[in-house]
């Protein structure tokens, strides 16, 4: 549920947003998804006022993609931005059951940085969580956002233009990673479509990603070796817009999409993929992050 100091600030918006998660959760559910989620309808104050040391904003809920992510069977607890880093926490006890009932995973911590209003940025070493992807083959992609390509240099340096996260997050990350076998590699995209790699890139089925189709691929540059045998659908950037980029996939060809993706939902559809429309639009309008964002990584039977 969202925080209730939104139902308070606007009350239609609230219900517009309710509608869309319950959606959302009738089209997961029947697709065979298993949901893990608060269904008790509150939260302690403590999570809720987390942030109220800096005079932050109180929890929100809404956003699960900063409870984990996953690197084999490494279990990530991370942050993202401020509004939602607690969400790991507030599901803390859903975290250590998935590890504790899979005899071969893990817990990789990745530190969230305390309440203090002298640190910019999301996490202690500039990683958000969502600028990462897992690929085949132990390939951890991470995707940083600039408005011209002109900015990579100093933002590989600083993290100065990046929209959120930069490389120095990745190089610390990963020097765990290494020693189990992965390897990384990054691409740099264009922020003015999108803050985040998630809602740029598609996921439809392995071996094939939806771009913007922008006549870059939303790119500064080549893309990234790991992607080069990639079959690229074109994504109209009107539902980049929209949160197209933002989709979940099943992994089987099922795709769940935000119902107002038309142009991409008809382009899968005779492509012989399956999209399902979900209602999503008043949750992406509120925070430009979409279906991907609101849940944890999902484990598919064909991982």
């Amino acid at each position: 549920n969202a925080d209730k100091a939104m139902r308070d600030a606007d009350p239609r918006l609230y219900d517009e947003m309710e509608m869309d998660i319950a959606d959302r959760d009738e089209k997961y559910e029947k697709a065979g998804v298993t949901i893990v989620k608060n269904k008790i309808g509150w939260y302690p104050d403590q999570i809720i006022n987390l942030n109220d040391v800096t005079r932050g904003a109180k929890y929100l809920s809404i956003y699960q993609g900063a409870v984990w992510k996953m690197a084999g069977d490494f279990v990530i607890t991370g942050q993202t931005c401020g509004p939602v880093k607690w969400c790991e926490t507030a599901c803390r006890p859903a975290t250590l059951a998935l590890v504790e009932e899979s005899p071969t995973s893990k817990i990789l911590g990745f530190p969230v940085h305390e309440p203090n209003p002298n640190i910019e940025g999301p996490g202690i070493a500039g990683l958000d969580t969502a600028s990462f992807r897992q690929l085949p083959g132990k390939i951890m992609l991470f995707g940083y956002g600039v408005s011209s390509a002109d900015q990579i240099p100093e933002a590989k340096r600083t993290g100065k233009g990046t929209v959120a996260g930069w490389p120095r997050g990745e190089e610390l990350l990963m020097r765990t990673l290494r020693d189990y076998g992965y390897t990384s590699e990054q691409w740099w995209f264009d922020s003015r479509l999108s803050y985040h790699e998630d809602c740029v890139m598609m996921n439809v089925v392995e071996g094939v990603i939806g771009l913007p189709d922008d006549g870059k691929n939303g790119a500064w540059g080549e893309l990234p070796k790991c992607l080069k045998d990639y079959e690229i659908l074109p994504i109209p950037v009107e539902d980049i817009e929209r949160g197209a980029g933002n989709s979940t996939c099943l992994g089987d060809g099922r795709v769940f999409i935000d119902s107002s993706c038309t142009k991409t939902i008809d382009m899968l559809d005779k492509r012989g993929y399956e999209p399902i429309p979900i209602r999503y639009q008043a949750c992406w309008q509120t925070f430009h992050s979409g279906l991907d964002c609101s849940d944890a990584n999902i484990w598919r039977e064909n991982d």
